[in-house]
C-alpha cells in the first residue's frame, strides 16, 4: 500500500469540476447511455488519480469507501489491471461503517475475477469483523450497510456467520423491510444517505440467494424509487428532507441521490461525477454510489418511471415519513409540480421536529433553468452559513423548528415565533443572482420572475434588509421574532409580464392582524381564491376545511396511491399494479390466470459438517411465490439429488402464495457419502411437473458439500497409535473402555500428535470429564494447530464457569476468543469439533455448530488432548484434510 506522490496541474485533469455550467448539458435519452457515461467516466477518474490540491495529499482518504465502488466500473468494462488493483488496494484499506458492504457487493459481482489471495483477504477483512463491530452505528443508514455487509458475509461463508452476526442482520433487515414501505424513513429523499440505502438494497437484489430476502429487497427498492419518482423533474429533485446538507437538488450542482436519480429517471445530465471539496482537501466522488445501479439488471417499474416523467399537467404529491420515528405521527410532505417549477413544504407536527435539525431543509421553490442556483427557500438558521459557498454548493446547516407552514398547490403561508435562547433570531432567504430574469420590490414583496414561474414573497411583520453576496445569491433578513410568511408562484405564462404578476399578487387579501399575538395566525387568499389560515400550534385550513393530518396518506399522486401500512397501488397503461407489503406480493395486469410458482430458498444438512462415513440426513427450504395455493394432495414432489442421482424424494405440503415450509428427507432416506471430495446437492422443486406454474425455470437450487479426506484415526482399541507425545500423565491407552484415558485430577495433562504440517482441517474427539481434582478451573478438551506447549487453539469445557470454550495460546499467553454456555455432566461422553479453514476457526459440540471465529495467530500444527485439573477420557479421534 505504498503512496506515490503524484502531482498533476489541475488545469491538465479532465475530472475536474466545475462550479456550475452556463447552460444545460444535453440529456441523455436511455438507461444504458446514462449508465455507459458514468461507468466510462469512472473508469478513468478516482480521487486516487485526481492531482494534489493545496499541497496536502487526500487522495488515499476514505479510499475504501470510495474505491471498491470506483474498481467495479472498471471490472465491469473489463479494465482489470486497473479494478482489481484498486479493489485490493480497497480491501487492505477496510474498516470504516461505509467500507465493508461496498466491499461485499464488489466481492459478489467480481469474485470469478479476483485472485484466489484477494478471495482469502475479502473473507479475512470482511468475515473478520466481529459481530460488535457490525452492530456499530448511529443512524438507520449505518444499520442498514453494516446489516447487508454481515448477511451476505455470512451467505458466502458460513463458516463465518456466527462471527459477523448474519443471523442478526438478517433480523434487522426482515425488520426493515417489514417497517419501511408501510411507514417511511427518517432519511427519505436524502441528498446525501439515500444512495446508502439503494445501494444496499441492489446488493441484496443482486446476490442474496435466499427468495424472501431478494423479494423483499426488490418490493422495497421498487417503493423507494415510487415515492421518488413523482417528485422528479427533468433532472431536478423538488423535495424536502431532515437530512439535506445541500438544499439545490439541481443538476449543475449535484449531490450522490440526485446522480442516482439522473441514472434512472434521466434529464438534465449532472454537471459533474467527482468534485474537490476544499473543505476537506480531498476530491469527492459523488457518483460512486450510483455504479452498482449502472451494473445492475434491477430496472425500476414503467409505472415508476412514467410517473417521473409525465409533466403534462399539475399536481400534487403527499407523503409520510419516518412514522413512529422521531415524530410519533410522521412527517408529512405536501409538493406541487408544474411542468416546469415545483414548490415543496413540511409538517412536523407541534412542538416536535426531526432528529437533525442541523441537516433540515423543509420547504423550497425550485425550477428548471439553464443557469444554476434555480432554488428560494425561507427559513430561521439552526446555523448560518450565507455567506460561505462551502464545498462548491450553497451550504444550509439546518433550520430551527419555530417556523410551521401550510401549502396549497404553489402556495405557502407560514408563521414564525421565535424562541428567546435562538442562535439566529432571524429569518433569512435567499434571491438567485443566475437563474432570475428579472428581481423586483413593491409594497415590501419580492417579485422574481424564474423563467417558467413567477414568484413573490413577503414577510408582513418588521422588514428584510440585503446583508450577504456570495456571489450566487443575495441573502435578505428580517428579525422580527413573530411573522408571517407568503411564497406565492404561478406559470408565467398565466401573466404577460412579471408586474402583471406582481400587481395581481399585491391585490389579495391579506390578515395578519394576528402575527403579533401569542401563538401568530395569518389568513392569506391565493391566486385561486383559496382562503388559507394558519394558526402557530393550531389548525391549518383552506376555505375553512383543516387538513386531517392524521390521516395523511403514506403516498398519494395521480400515480399512486397508499394509506399507511396499506396496500400500495400504481395507474398502468394496462391497469392497475398493487404491492401488498403484509404478504409481499404484487400483481400486475397482464391477461395470464393466477398460478403457483415454487422455489428453493435454500439447502441444508445434518449433520452440518458431515464426515466420510456419516449418514446425511438433507433437508430444504421451499416457498410459492406465486399467486394461487399449492393444495396438500397436489402429488407435487421435493427430489434431492447428489451428483444427478437421487437419494430421496418427499411430498411437498400446501402452501399458500407466499408461505415456505422445511421439507426434510429424513432419516429414512439418509444418504451416506461413500469417498472423500467434493459433492454437489440439489432440491428440484416439482420434480416430476405435477403443477402448471408461473415460471418453470426456476425450481432448482444446487450447493456444493466437501468431504475431505481421512488423514489419521485412532479409536485406542488396542493401545495409542503411534506418534503419540504426553506430558504430565499418567496417560492409559485401551482398557476394557478401548479409550485414552489422563487419569490424574489435579495438573496438566497433554497427549499430542505432529500429524504432517498439516494447516486445513477437521479434528474431533470423544471427550468425558471423569471426575475434577481440587485446583482452579478444572477442564478437559481438544487442541488444534498445535505447534508446541506455548502455542496452539484449545476447545474446553470449563467445568466451573460451565462454558464451552475457544482459547489461544500464543507465545505462552493465553488468550479467550469466545464462551458460550453449556451444561456437561460428569461421567457423560461429548463429540468435539474443530475445522480449520485459512483464518476460519468453527467449534462443534456433539455434531452441531456452536460458533465461528477468525484468527491468524497460527497457521499449522498437529492435534491433541488436554485435561487440567480434572481426570478425562478420549475417544475416537479422527483428523480429516481437503
Amino acid at each position: 500500500m505504498a503512496v506515490a506522490a503524484i502531482v498533476t496541474p489541475a488545469g491538465a485533469w479532465s475530472g475536474q469540476p466545475f462550479a456550475g455550467t452556463a447552460s444545460a448539458n444535453p440529456p441523455l435519452s436511455t438507461f444504458e447511455s446514462r449508465a455507459a457515461a458514468l461507468l466510462e467516466y469512472f473508469d478513468a477518474h478516482s480521487p486516487e488519480e485526481a492531482p494534489i490540491q493545496n499541497g496536502v495529499d487526500n487522495r488515499y482518504t476514505n479510499y475504501a469507501k470510495y474505491h471498491s465502488w470506483i474498481a467495479e466500473a472498471s471490472l465491469e468494462l473489463g479494465n482489470l489491471n486497473r479494478g482489481l488493483t484498486m479493489a485490493q488496494e480497497a480491501l487492505e484499506r477496510t474498516g470504516d461503517i461505509f467500507d465493508f458492504y461496498a466491499a461485499m457487493d464488489s466481492y459478489l459481482r467480481y469474485k470469478d475475477l479476483y485472485t484466489p489471495e484477494m478471495r482469502e483477504l475479502a473473507k479475512t477483512v470482511i468475515g473478520g469483523h466481529p459481530s460488535g463491530a457490525y452492530n456499530g452505528g448511529s443512524t438507520e443508514n449505518h444499520h442498514l450497510m453494516h446489516s447487508v455487509a454481515r448477511y451476505l458475509a455470512g451467505q458466502e461463508w458460513p463458516e463465518v456467520a456466527e462471527h459477523v452476526g448474519a443471523d442478526r442482520g438478517r433480523d434487522w433487515l426482515l425488520e426493515f423491510f417489514d417497517r419501511v414501505p408501510r411507514e417511511g424513513i427518517m432519511e427519505q429523499d436524502s441528498s446525501t444517505y439515500m444512495p446508502s440505502y439503494t445501494s444496499s438494497l441492489l446488493s441484496l437484489i443482486d446476490h442474496a440467494t435466499d427468495n424472501e430476502i431478494r423479494n423483499k429487497a426488490k418490493l422495497t427498492y421498487d417503493w423507494l424509487l415510487a415515492q421518488w419518482a413523482p417528485e422528479w423533474l427533468e433532472g431536478y429533485h423538488v423535495t424536502s428532507s431532515f437530512r439535506m446538507v445541500t438544499p439545490e437538488f439541481e443538476p449543475k450542482h449535484p449531490s450522490e441521490s440526485l446522480i442516482l436519480g439522473w441514472l434512472y429517471f434521466g434529464g438534465e445530465q449532472p454537471a459533474t461525477f467527482m468534485r474537490f471539496l476544499e473543505s476537506n482537501n480531498e476530491w469527492y466522488p459523488d457518483g460512486i454510489f450510483a455504479i452498482s445501479a449502472a451494473i445492475s439488471s434491477y430496472r425500476p417499474p414503467a409505472s415508476v418511471v412514467n410517473a417521473a416523467h409525465e409533466r403534462t399537467t399539475d399536481y400534487v404529491h403527499r407523503e409520510t415519513s419516518d412514522v413512529g420515528g422521531d415524530n410519533a405521527e410522521g412527517f408529512k410532505r405536501y409538493t406541487y409540480i408544474n411542468r416546469e417549477y415545483g414548490v415543496t413544504s413540511t409538517y412536523n407536527g407541534y412542538g416536535g421536529g426531526p432528529l437533525y435539525r442541523d441537516q433540515v431543509h423543509e420547504g423550497q421553490v425550485k425550477w428548471v433553468s439553464d443557469q444554476p442556483n434555480s432554488t428560494f427557500f425561507i427559513n430561521q438558521p439552526h446555523k448560518d452559513t450565507s455567506n460561505a459557498n462551502v464545498q462548491g454548493q450553497l451550504r444550509l446547516d439546518g433550520a430551527t423548528g419555530n417556523m410551521q407552514t401550510l401549502q396549497y398547490k404553489g402556495t405557502q403561508v407560514s408563521v414564525i415565533k421565535m424562541q428567546a435562547n435562538d442562535a439566529y433570531p432571524y429569518i433569512r432567504g435567499l434571491v438567485s443572482k443566475t437563474a432570475l430574469e428579472d428581481v423586483s420590490e413593491q409594497a415590501g414583496w419580492i417579485f422574481m420572475d424564474a423563467g417558467p414561474v413567477y414568484i413573490g414573497a413577503k414577510m408582513t411583520a418588521g422588514s428584510y434588509t440585503f446583508f450577504e453576496d456570495d456571489g450566487r445569491y443575495r441573502w435578505f433578513k428580517n428579525t422580527a421574532p413573530k411573522n408571517g410568511i407568503i411564497i406565492e408562484t404561478a406559470p408565467a405564462e398565466d401573466y404577460a409580464t412579471l408586474q402583471d404578476f406582481a400587481d395581481a399578487v399585491k391585490l389579495l387579501p391579506i390578515d395578519d392582524s394576528g402575527v403579533s399575538a401569542t401563538n401568530p395566525s395569518l389568513t392569506f387568499t391565493n391566486l385561486e381564491g383559496k382562503v388559507m389560515t394558519i394558526a402557530y400550534g393550531g389548525a391549518r385550513s383552506v376555505d375553512g376545511v383543516a387538513y386531517d393530518y392524521a390521516n395523511w396518506p403514506l403516498l398519494d399522486n395521480p400515480w399512486m396511491q397508499q394509506a399507511r401500512q396499506g396496500v400500495l397501488t400504481m395507474q398502468t397503461g394496462s391497469g392497475t399494479c398493487t404491492y401488498n407489503f403484509a404478504t409481499w406480493t404484487t400483481t400486475c395486469p397482464s391477461g395470464a390466470a393466477a398460478a403457483p410458482d415454487l422455489v428453493v430458498n435454500r439447502i441444508d444438512w445434518t449433520p452440518s459438517d458431515p464426515a466420510l462415513g456419516d449418514p446425511v440426513v438433507l433437508q430444504a427450504e421451499v416457498q410459492n411465490l406465486g399467486t394461487q395455493a399449492i393444495p396438500s394432495a397436489s402429488g407435487a414432489l421435493l427430489q434431492f439429488q447428489v451428483d444427478g442421482t437421487a437419494v430421496a424424494t418427499v411430498p411437498i405440503p400446501a402452501l399458500q402464495p407466499g408461505e415456505k415450509a422445511t421439507v426434510s428427507a429424513g432419516s429414512s432416506q439418509s444418504w451416506q457419502p461413500s469417498a472423500a471430495g467434493t459433492y454437489t446437492i440439489a432440491a428440484i422443486a416439482d420434480a416430476t411437473s405435477q403443477l402448471t406454474e408461473a415460471q418453470e425455470y426456476n425450481n432448482t437450487r444446487t450447493k456444493s458439500l466437501l468431504i475431505w479426506n481421512t488423514a489419521f484415526a485412532d479409536t485406542f482399541a488396542s493401545g495409542a497409535a503411534s506418534g503419540w507425545s504426553t506430558t504430565g500423565g499418567p496417560w492409559q491407552a485401551g482398557g476394557t473402555e478401548q479409550v485414552y484415558r489422563s487419569t490424574l485430577a489435579n495438573g496438566l495433562h497433554l497427549a499430542t500428535y505432529a500429524g504432517s504440517g498439516w494447516s486445513d482441517y477437521f479434528v474431533k474427539a470423544a471427550v468425558r470429564i471423569d471426575s475434577v481434582g481440587s485446583g482452579a478451573t478444572p477442564s478437559a478438551g481438544l487442541l488444534g494447530r498445535y505447534q508446541d506447549a506455548n502455542n496452539m487453539y484449545y476447545l474446553r469445557y470449563n467445568w466451573t464457569t460451565q462454558q464451552l470454550q475457544l482459547l489461544k495460546l500464543v507465545n505462552g499467553n493465553n488468550y479467550v476468543l469466545r464462551s458460550v454456555d453449556q451444561t456437561i455432566a460428569s461421567g457423560s461422553w461429548h463429540t468435539f469439533g474443530l475445522r480449520f479453514e485459512g483464518t476460519t476457526i468453527t467449534a462443534y459440540l456433539d455434531g452441531a455448530k456452536r460458533f465461528s471465529l477468525v484468527d491468524s495467530s497460527l497457521a499449522t500444527g498437529g492435534v491433541g488432548l488436554r485435561a487440567y485439573n480434572a481426570a478425562a477420557s478420549f475417544d475416537d479421534v479422527l483428523v480429516q484434510t481437503p
